[in-house]
């Protein structure tokens, strides 16, 4: 909403790693993760694209609750300043 990243930033690094882990996880030529399609049970002996789809979705997880925070913060505020102009108005 309005912010830029600086390059030694935590959420950008987040951001990265999350777009590592789907590139090489979730390729559809020549990534990794297609043998969990054709045998999913892999994923019980500790397959490593298993884990890594596992890491992408805990990241995906981390970043949703940080940018639904950020948009409840600017929704509660134009909330706030709808009001406000009720209030003025009427």
């Amino acid at each position: 909403m309005g912010r830029r990243f600086r390059r030694d930033d935590a959420e950008l690094a987040l951001y990265k790693r999350l777009d590592r882990l789907v590139a090489t996880s979730m390729c559809v030529v020549g990534g990794r993760g297609v043998e969990l399609d054709v045998m999913p049970w892999l994923r019980h002996f500790g397959n490593a694209t298993y884990r890594r789809l596992c890491e992408a979705k805990t990241l995906r997880d981390q970043l949703y609750d940080r940018l639904r925070a950020r948009v409840d913060e600017v929704l509660l505020l134009l909330l706030l300043i709808i009001i406000n102009i009720f209030v003025y108005i009427g």
